[in-house]
């Protein structure tokens, strides 16, 4: 798991992380679930946005893996993968509204969801590229982050 800010305050807010399309959280490249295409995984967000941008990163290594937003639609991508883009005609992001995005992946297909429903799947072949980067939470998102989490499965 990268980041988990669930849970909520003893005053029933929750704790946020706060983008302004310039800074993003930064951990360290090795977070124990392989981002090269090479194994199954699951990445999940939450992200109230103030301002859609052309391309975002919820969580994203460089050189390997992103996983974010293109505008209102979600997308999921491994270097020398095809890149996986949700659907906007069935469900779009909007601005000031906190939004789940989902994207898993079973070694072959990827599935995208917005707002715990189902968007759109691919299968997708390639051979990915593994590296020492950092990870890197929120890259070029404007607005507020509540939830980040990564599974091996």
């Amino acid at each position: 798991m990268v980041a988990d800010l669930a849970g909520p305050r003893s005053d029933g807010s929750y704790i946020a992380l706060q983008l302004d399309a310039l800074s993003f959280a930064q951990t360290a490249g090795s977070v124990g679930v392989a981002l090269d295409g090479s194994a199954m995984l699951s990445v999940d967000a939450w992200i109230r946005f103030n301002g859609l941008g052309a391309q975002t990163c919820a969580l994203a290594q460089g050189g390997s893996f992103a996983f974010g937003t293109m505008g209102g639609s979600v997308y999921l991508q491994f270097t020398g993968f095809p890149l996986v883009l949700s659907d906007p005609g069935q469900a779009q992001l909007r601005d000031d509204t906190w939004h789940h995005i989902c994207a898993t992946f079973d070694g072959s297909t990827v599935r995208l969801y917005i707002d715990g429903v189902f968007n759109s799947g691919q299968l997708i072949t390639g051979t990915g590229a593994s590296t020492t980067n950092p990870v890197q939470i929120g890259s070029g998102l404007q607005g507020l982050v509540r939830r980040v989490r990564l599974y091996n499965q």
